[in-house]
């Protein structure tokens, strides 16, 4: 059953199909990053350590994870500045795991409530319940968020993460390209959010940008 959230209207209200017949890319953290050629005229939402990629200012970041990060890493999250507007998850059934409204003051940040952490389902009316990420992946609840915009074509791109124990999957650790490995539950929850989309969002065009692990799910392209 649907969490009511009583912060989400506040924070995504002013965007529900904001972008109708525009595009956007939906960034993670995983090494297809690497390989990036980038697509002109999108609107570009990030995650977690997508601040360390320079290739972009990210319009759009998300970030909700707090538990588990070093004071460093903080500080850079609370630093960065996308182009429009940085959003901090807090879980309501376990607070201490999320960001606080603190932090999401000090980083000028809105704070959203997510359902987790551990599950959580998929949301159309983000604006109204909390949001699930199946107890995964922020990139989740990016695309959640993009489809709550109305973007008709949602480039993936850097959701290919790896075995989530292995300290090396991120875009900037070059050379583990070569030993990479698919972490199954992730791609099973990829399948899910095929099949949320095609029930809400018919026909809103899916692109998978030099997918890894994720293939054959979305239109594939390679660059």
């Amino acid at each position: 059953m649907s969490i009511i959230s009583h912060k989400n209207f506040e924070a995504f209200s002013a965007y529900k199909n904001k972008y109708i017949n525009k595009q956007c890319c939906i960034f993670g953290t995983g090494q297809p990053l690497l390989r990036y050629n980038i697509i002109p005229n999108t609107v570009n939402i990030g995650c977690n350590r997508c601040i360390f990629y320079k290739d972009l200012i990210f319009d759009f970041y998300f970030f909700n994870d707090l538990a588990r990060t070093t004071a460093e890493y903080r500080n850079h999250i609370l630093s960065y500045t996308p182009k429009i507007k940085k959003f901090f998850g807090s879980f309501i059934n376990d607070k201490h795991l999320g960001c606080s409204k603190g932090f999401a003051e000090s980083g000028n940040a809105i704070l959203y409530d997510m359902e987790g952490p551990g599950g959580g389902t998929f949301q159309k009316e983000i604006d109204k319940y909390c949001v699930g990420d199946k107890g995964q992946s922020i990139v989740f609840v990016e695309m959640q968020f993009a489809l709550f915009c109305g973007f008709t074509t949602i480039y993936i791109i850097g959701c290919d993460i790896d075995n989530l124990k292995n300290k090396d999957k991120y875009f900037y650790n070059a050379d583990y390209i070569k030993n990479y490995t698919w972490y199954s539950p992730l791609k099973q929850n990829w399948i899910h959010m095929k099949n949320f989309i095609s029930k809400n969002y018919p026909n809103v065009k899916i692109v998978s940008v030099n997918p890894m692990g994720l293939k054959n799910i979305f239109i594939d392209m390679y660059q």
